[in-house]
Order: C-alpha cells, then structure tokens, then sequence
C-alpha cells in the first residue's frame, strides 16, 4: 500500500467514526435506538432506549435464535437447562438491543463487535448457570458447520458433546472464548465494564462505560480495514450479521 492510498484509508476512517451511526449495522437492528412501542417480557431491560425493534425482541422471546440464526441452543442430544437458557437469552437481548455496543463494532464486518468488556461478575454467573450443561464446540463464533451462509448451524461430525466446564475452566475463560473475541472479562472497578441484564427503572449501566477513544477507534479501523481485508475469504459469513456465526 503506497502513501497516497493509506492517506485514502486514513481519512475513510475518520470519516466513518465522525459520521457513526448509534446501533450496530447487523441484519436486526435499528439504525438509531427508540423507546418500545408495546410491553415486551423479553428484552425489557431496554424498552426506554433500545437497538432492537419489539418485533425482534418477540422473536427471541418465541425461537431464541432458531429463526433469526438458523441456530439451536439445543444442539446437543440434552435440552439446554432454563436457567442457562435465560443467560443465552440476556447475551441475545444484551447483542441485539444495547445502544452501546456500536463503539466496539469492526467497521470492516458489519455487525461484529471486538473486546466488549463484560463484568467478571456476571461471565461467573453465567458460567455458573451453564457449567452443568452442553456443547459440541468450544467456539460458537467459528466451529460450528453448515453448508450455506444461511444455516442452519450444527455441531461437526468428529465431535463430542461435553459439558461447558468441560470446554471452559471458569467464567473467564467462558466469557473470553464462547463467541470468540466478541467479549473480555473485565474484573469490576467503578464503570469499566458492561453487564447483559439490568432494571430499566435505574437506567442503563452500559452507559457509564468509558467508550474507546477517538485515536484508539482510529487505529483499530485502520488496522481492520488495512490487515482484516485481507483474511476475508477466510471469513465469508459475518459473525453476528446474517448468521451470527462464522463457518
């Protein structure tokens, strides 16, 4: 890449972040959060300022992720249990609907989000919730199979499934690892970090939360369009946008 190109890339860049819409680009959200038009069970921690529609919160609240992803939480031989299920539901709610979560979003995968910090105290909850249940894949951003872009996604045929403890010592590594670089633990001290549930009477917390600085988002865009681009073809599927899944 010659100077005048990076030049290009640089102010491209610029361009994007001072010109930032306030909702993730993926499949079902709204361009600029809004407040619900109806009562929602599901989701409701957002119902005053939410990225999602009601449509789509009504749809996690019916089929999880099985219409929106093509994508069962059941995909081992054992119902995943309601407790762990009402965890998986806060991270869909959480991904779907939480206006803050744009800052963190990779400009070259629509959608993506990278490094979200998540408080330690609810990645052990939530590892607590799940430990006794299973998957067949450590990864559910990149190890799952199907045979389109559309799903739907299964667990690959030389596996097993295990319990989460099995693939995943503790909360941290769980947070870390389970949709890949989307989410980091973050151990509490003060606003440094994002929670997937909350009372919408007391507001969102999330929007306490320092946001990545302007040269910082300058550079991790730069460095996504210049090096990311590059590695496309090995990722087709934008995880989180279409499919929410990378094959």
């Amino acid at each position: 890449m010659n100077a005048y190109s990076f030049a290009v890339v640089i102010i491209f860049c610029v361009h994007t972040i001072l010109a930032e819409r306030s909702c993730l680009t993926g499949p079902y959200q709204l361009e600029s959060p809004r407040a619900f038009t109806e009562i929602v069970e599901t989701c409701k921690a957002w119902k005053d300022s939410a990225c999602c529609s009601v449509e789509t919160a009504k749809e996690i609240g019916i089929s999880e992720s099985k219409n929106l992803y093509q994508f069962e939480w059941d995909h081992c031989e054992y119902t995943m249990s309601a407790t762990c299920r009402r965890f998986m539901t806060m991270e869909e709610c959480f991904y779907q609907c939480d206006p803050n979560l744009f800052h963190w979003e990779l400009p070259s995968q629509s959608g993506t989000v990278s490094k979200v910090p998540i408080c330690s105290s609810h990645c052990n909850v939530w590892y607590d919730a799940c430990k006794d249940d299973t998957t067949c894949v450590k990864n559910w951003q990149s190890d799952f199979v199907s045979t389109n872009a559309t799903g739907p996604y299964e667990c690959p045929t030389d596996v097993v499934c295990k319990k989460f403890s099995e693939w995943f010592p503790d909360g941290e590594n769980m947070c870390n690892t389970l949709w890949g670089s989307s989410f980091e633990y973050v151990v509490e001290d003060g606003d440094n970090c994002m929670v997937m549930d909350f009372e919408p009477v007391n507001g969102n917390p999330n929007n306490n939360v320092p946001r990545p600085g302007f040269w910082r988002r300058l550079y991790r865009r730069v460095s996504d369009y210049v090096f990311g681009r590059f590695n496309s073809a090995a990722f087709p599927y934008n995880h989180k946008c279409t499919c929410r899944l990378y094959m």
